[in-house]
């Protein structure tokens, strides 16, 4: 039976690549101990044996990349897989090219195994394009079986305020995308009074799809222009859990339209 957790690292492939820097190898040397340590007390104590043995593996990788001072290229663990480039960036690259959920998988775990990613703007880029990506799938699931088409405005090359447009030949949505790395962080109510100033000057409804945890003052600034939320919706999404409170949103837009035919 083949082993379920392999490593490589840029020495065994014979790439030029770019040394752990010493906090890299600390940490990495800490997630080794704790991996490792971990794998050895579930062999005594659970009977899943093949999870034991994946453990004491990814420990002992990290372990590896800790002492050597070298990062590692493949990693195998059970049916997941993630090939490291000698530099970060060949991973963002890669992302690019997956399908949005598995490019967002990808830089979640380059991010644990290379924790200098997170602070990378190359990283954070990437990081918003394909949660984008993943929004715009979203979209297009809660509208199959409607006549409405979900395009992404940055193909167009010009900053028109939003980021996806919804369209018909009788129906129009405007939506802005708006992604942050910490999501416990709230809107602002500043970008909140921009969502509805932009939509105050156009007669196609707004909505604002975010990561960002919302807070009541949504609700304060809605009242005074909007009170049935029927020009300007905002909705926190994360992943697919999230699709039931996007389409909702949706269905509040397309109720309020005022070709109401949807």
């Amino acid at each position: 039976m083949p082993d379920e957790t392999e490593a490589r690292t840029d020495s065994d492939a014979g790439a030029g690549g770019e040394p752990l820097s010493r906090w890299q190898r600390i940490a990495a040397c800490a997630l080794g101990l704790s991996s490792a340590g971990a794998g050895g007390v579930s062999v005594f104590l659970t009977t899943n044996q093949a999870g034991s043995v994946a453990l004491l593996g990814v420990g002992a990788g990290f372990l590896i990349m800790g002492v050597n001072g070298t990062p590692i290229i493949k990693a195998k663990l059970k049916d997941y897989e993630l090939t490291m480039a000698p530099r970060r960036h060949r991973v963002v690259e890669q992302a690019l090219s997956e399908p949005p959920e598995e490019a967002s998988k990808t830089l979640d775990v380059l991010q644990q195994i290379d924790p200098g990613a997170r602070t990378d703007p190359a990283v954070r880029r990437a990081i918003g394009e394909v949660y984008q990506a993943e929004v715009h799938a979203a979209l297009t699931r809660a509208l199959v079986g409607t006549d409405l088409r979900v395009t992404d405005q940055r193909l167009r090359g010009k900053d028109q305020g939003f980021d996806i447009a919804i369209r018909s030949p009788s129906i129009a949505i405007n939506v802005e995308v708006k992604h942050t790395s910490n999501s416990d962080i709230p809107l602002s109510a500043n970008h909140v009074r921009q969502a509805y100033a932009y939509a105050s000057r156009s007669v196609v409804p707004f909505l604002v799809v975010t990561n960002h945890r919302l807070s009541n003052n949504i609700f304060e600034e809605a009242k005074p222009v909007d009170p049935e939320g029927r020009r300007v919706q905002f909705v926190r999404w994360s992943d697919r859990q999230d699709d039931s409170a996007l389409q909702l949103a949706l269905n509040r837009l397309l109720k309020g339209h005022p070709s109401d035919t949807y």
